[in-house]
């Protein structure tokens, strides 16, 4: 098998940014949460 590595990892860039986009804060948070990043909102979220 022959890949081009460098557009590879371009393609997989793409699909990152665009899951991100598309992502809910909830899965935002999960997948901080998962990193071991605390997220601390700056204001609370059940006032909206």
């Amino acid at each position: 098998m022959n890949f081009n590595l460098e557009s590879v990892r371009k393609d997989l860039l793409s699909l990152r940014s665009q899951n991100l986009e598309e992502a809910s804060f909830e899965d935002k948070a999960e997948l901080i949460a998962r990193l071991g990043v605390k997220v601390i909102p700056s204001e609370d979220l059940k006032t909206r």
